[in-house]
């Protein structure tokens, strides 16, 4: 077989959990366990200055390799996306573009060079059906769901009852550290409960990177909170399970405007953790209402704490939806999720 290539954000095997690093590294991965290291031709563009060798790196991929996936940011992909497409005509490899987030169909019709260049690739793969849906409505014709997906070690049992499901009940966020994630709006909320309930009902811990130019803001947010409410730091995304089973819930308050198929979700669903998700963007395809958690108006937190309420207040309520996260992640699962991929690179 001749070699794949794959040219993306690797972290330059940095401990980064972005979900561009991520979902670039498992995809990686799930390559490397179907076909083997030897036929994958890693281009990292972390950190990458030379944009010289960067060109002749992608220039041995299309002249050597039977296919070449990228997976590209916003600046990147308008570079990117021409230059291959133009190139290609020399040498007919096949290019799949694998997309990150939910920006691309409202950045493509914004942008139509870039638009063009992606009518001769001959797959592009977006993390939702909606997605496909819209770029299709696009005249793209060759449009996939590549959903996001983790390699988890077992779940936990999806019998019985978790034991633990009592006060103070653990809230967690695991994302990336921004405003715009919805960071104060848990804040605020998860005050509120304590005022109303008792200082001892509920704890919230925030994990992720901090954006460094919100440094100030979030700083200034953590050291007016109460000490219920805590910055935990990172977490190597394969032990993201793992850390967050030590949870009861997880809140997702996002109003980000390249909001996608969030992976963190996907880890509370391996972790049996139902999510409260802001109903924005792509939320209502990934969180089943009532079924894996429940979804809020977004920015009305009025809303936010009575969905909160609904699942502290009722243990079996909990426990059904606990279960049914569980369930959920089985779909998830690496040879389900990259089978319309790898299906793809084989033809």
């Amino acid at each position: 077989m001749k070699k794949i290539a794959i040219c993306g954000h690797f972290g330059n095997n940095s401990p980064k959990l972005d979900g561009q690093t991520i979902r670039t590294r498992t995809i990686l991965e799930g390559i490397i366990q179907t076909y083997g290291t030897h036929v994958v031709y890693k281009i990292d563009t972390c950190g990458r200055k030379n944009q010289l060798l960067l060109f002749f790196r992608l220039l041995y991929a299309l002249s050597q390799c039977s296919s070449l996936l990228i997976l590209p940011a916003q600046n990147a992909l308008k570079i990117e996306a021409p230059f291959l497409s133009l190139l290609n005509h020399l040498f007919r490899c096949k290019i799949h573009y694998v997309a990150i987030g939910g920006w691309l169909p409202d950045y493509l019709n914004k942008h139509w060079w870039t638009s063009r260049a992606l009518y001769s690739f001959h797959g592009i793969y977006v993390q939702l059906e909606s997605m496909r849906q819209r770029l299709m409505e696009m005249n793209y014709k060759r449009v996939y769901v590549l959903p996001n997906f983790r390699f988890f070690s077992d779940s936990l049992s999806m019998s019985g009852k978790y034991e633990s499901f009592e006060q103070p009940y653990r809230f967690v966020i695991f994302s990336r550290v921004t405003k715009e994630k919805g960071i104060e709006d848990a804040v605020k909320t998860i005050r509120r409960l304590n005022t109303e309930k008792g200082e001892h009902y509920s704890t919230l811990d925030i994990y992720g990177e901090v954006n460094p130019e919100q440094m100030v803001w979030f700083n200034t947010l953590m050291n007016s909170s109460p000490n219920y409410i805590a910055y935990k730091g990172c977490v190597p995304y394969q032990k993201s399970v793992e850390v967050l089973r030590n949870y009861h819930i997880m809140l997702f308050p996002t109003y980000y405007d390249g909001e996608g198929f969030a992976g963190s979700i996907l880890d509370a669903y391996a972790a049996g953790l139902p999510v409260v998700a802001s109903d924005w963007k792509y939320n209502s395809e990934v969180v089943q209402d009532g079924k894996t958690g429940f979804l809020f108006e977004s920015r009305n937190l009025d809303d936010f704490f009575e969905k909160i309420c609904k699942l502290t207040s009722d243990p079996d309520l909990w426990n059904v939806i606990r279960i049914n996260c569980l369930r959920e992640s089985l779909k998830y699962k690496p040879e389900i999720a990259m089978k319309v991929l790898l299906n793809q690179l084989c033809c």
